[in-house]
């Protein structure tokens, strides 16, 4: 069984493409794709990013397609956001992305370290 039968989430990906007005970049959050299959999974907890011991704190890890365009933080300093779309249930319940990474190193799928965005 792959690990793509599993993902039985969907969200839009959302990336700031920031307007430059007057040489000043002003944040502007974008669709990039639409519907990406995922299995997200609440649970808070810290994974260590290197041998420095720093740790990162988590609210949830999802399962992604080991090709998905998902990062942590791109060339405007700002984390891609996860905003899922079905099950229905949690439909708008939106992640930023702090780590992506390729834990088991099979190229089978890829986990993503989330923050979830608290509405309020």
């Amino acid at each position: 069984m792959s690990s793509r039968s599993l993902m039985k989430h969907l969200a839009n990906v959302r990336r700031n493409t920031p307007d430059i007005s007057e040489g000043v970049p002003i944040p502007a959050f974008s669709i990039v794709q639409s519907n990406l299959p995922l299995l997200v999974q609440e649970g808070s907890g810290t994974v260590r990013r290197d041998g420095s011991g720093a740790g990162l704190e988590y609210d949830a890890t999802a399962f992604i397609p080991p090709d998905a365009d998902v990062r942590p933080d791109n060339l405007h300093d700002q984390r891609d956001q996860l905003i899922l779309t079905h099950p229905p249930a949690l439909a708008g319940r939106t992640y930023l992305v702090k780590l992506v990474v390729d834990e088991s190193g099979m190229g089978d799928h890829k986990t993503a370290y989330l923050e979830r965005v608290r509405k309020g």
